[in-house]
């Protein structure tokens, strides 16, 4: 049970229907065993029904009205705001986390050689785009084998904004290069480095890397 004075600091709440439900039946189960509180009860209920008092509490409803407009409109605004920072937030993660198989006419691919290294760099198109390598097959020094393409989104507050991919190898000379191992590897006429796009799979022969005059890069 609720002492006298935590009743008597809830009545003007209580008459103006501001209480709980919960509050409300502590409140009336008391009025039922205590005179002093009853009678504190009408004292106010009769103060309230004076005509100045009323007056002076329907002015303060009608002021405080739009604030409890405001308050409620603004509490909807707010709940809108995370919600939608929630969608944006899932849309985000699901476009970073999006892969797909680049088609071979979504990147460039470029030779180059700076010594005995022997490069092609695949370009993706499009900014935002990162490539990846996923290679099955031999790991002696990536012949004999099938390097399949993954693309995903960098990210719009990526400082780079495309990450190309890159099949590199280190020649000794024309017929030799150095394998995945370190050792050196004797390359066959047939050894050639697979590419897999979504529409086609390109072909080169690792020989034809040493000097990148026979190379077809389309």
């Amino acid at each position: 049970m609720m002492k006298c004075e935590i009743i008597r600091d809830l009545l003007p709440s209580y008459i103006e229907k501001l209480t709980s439900a919960e509050s409300n039946e502590e409140i009336e189960e008391h009025l039922k065993s205590c005179a002093d509180c009853k009678a504190c009860l009408s004292e106010m209920c009769a103060d309230v029904n004076d005509p100045q008092i009323k007056a002076i509490l329907e002015k303060n409803e009608t002021e405080i009205k739009p604030f409890l407009k405001l308050k409620r409109r603004t509490g909807k605004i707010v709940a809108a705001t995370v919600l939608i920072c929630i969608l944006f937030s899932g849309g985000l993660f699901a476009y970073s986390n999006m892969t797909w198989t680049p088609s071979s006419s979504d990147v460039d691919i470029v030779y180059e050689k700076n010594g005995d290294i022997a490069d092609l760099i695949v370009i993706p198109k499009k900014n935002n785009t990162n490539l990846a390598i996923s290679i099955e097959g031999s790991a002696r020094c990536g012949v004999d084998s099938l390097a399949t393409l993954e693309a995903n989104h960098t990210g719009f507050f990526s400082k780079n904004p495309r990450v190309n991919a890159y099949f590199s190898y280190t020649f000794i000379d024309k017929n030799t290069v150095y394998g995945l191992d370190g050792k050196p590897y004797t390359l066959k006429d047939d050894d050639i480095l697979k590419i897999q796009f979504k529409d086609k799979t390109l072909e080169y022969r690792i020989k034809d890397l040493y000097d990148g005059k026979t190379l077809n890069l389309d």
